[in-house]
């Protein structure tokens, strides 16, 4: 699979596509569910331009609190999410219960078209994400 090496601008403050085709989206440490909407337009307007499918990376380092309605808006989006565009997410939290949450979800429930897991650190989801997105690029 060739992928585009350029990066591509999305317009949205969070997302970084300066590793594409891997995706970095930072979230801020709280966020309403008006920005989480703003979030999510942004995603899927990129998606579209898409040729080629995609590593998502969801750093959820910096968040210490977020309203429930903007957790609902971004966990609509990632259940609506194509495996077309998207090869697989990795989750980066510093939260042990956080992580041991998402694992066990994407392992009983696995609602994504894609695989998902949680790692502590981006230098460790890095490398699993290439692996689903076929090798290093």
């Amino acid at each position: 699979m060739v992928y585009n090496l350029v990066p591509v601008v999305v317009p949205h403050p969070w997302v970084d596509t300066s590793r594409f085709p891997i995706v970095v989206v930072t979230f801020a440490p709280s966020a309403t569910v008006y920005e989480m909407r703003a979030l999510t337009v942004a995603l899927r307007r990129f998606a579209t331009g898409l040729n080629e499918p995609i590593g998502l990376i969801s750093d959820l380092s910096e968040v210490r609190t977020q309203d429930p309605d903007a957790r609902q808006v971004y966990a609509e989006f990632v259940r609506g999410v194509s495996g077309k565009w998207v090869r697989g997410t990795a989750v980066v939290t510093q939260n042990p219960f956080q992580r041991a949450v998402f694992n066990l979800h994407a392992t009983l429930v696995g609602k994504t078209p894609y695989p998902v897991h949680a790692f502590s650190a981006f230098h460790q989801a890095l490398p699993w994400l290439l692996a689903k997105m076929g090798g290093p690029h």
